[in-house]
């Protein structure tokens, strides 16, 4: 019988293989790079409506830019924004409703740069507001 720790391991384990040829391959070249992207943000529910892959490219400045899967300086608040809005036409296309979603930016007056990978960020806040959208709709 496996143990929960043993799930854990193998669970920790894939996420630091994924990483790790994830960032390999952001890492080599363009084409590479853009076609990973595309597909991160297809699984993420896709762009919004108002937003073409184009723009998001020429949104992202030389300090943001990214070092393979690793962003330098990650605006956390952004990604929020981003992600709530793709959640919030997923929820309404899946439930016909949508409960509020309030944004609190605590980010006022801090200059200190967030280096952190935003396809992770994405990811694990678009399953925490799916599943809380679930719930609330389904109260």
């Amino acid at each position: 019988m496996t143990s929960h720790n043993e799930i854990n391991l193998v669970f920790t384990a894939r996420v630091g293989l994924r990483f790790l040829v994830e960032h390999h391959v952001l890492s080599g070249n363009d084409e590479n790079s853009d076609a990973l992207y595309r597909k991160q943000l297809e699984a993420e529910g896709g762009l919004d409506d108002d937003e073409t892959y184009q723009q998001l490219m020429e949104d992202v400045s030389e300090e943001d830019a990214c070092l393979g899967a690793i962003q330098k300086n990650c605006d956390p608040v952004k990604e929020v924004r981003r992600t709530v809005a793709r959640v919030v036409k997923l929820c309404r296309e899946s439930y016909g409703l949508v409960p509020e979603i309030e944004i609190v930016d605590c980010t006022d007056g801090c200059d200190l740069p967030f280096t952190y990978v935003p396809h992770h960020l994405r990811y694990m806040l678009a399953e925490l507001l799916k599943n809380s959208c679930r719930a609330t709709v389904r109260k």
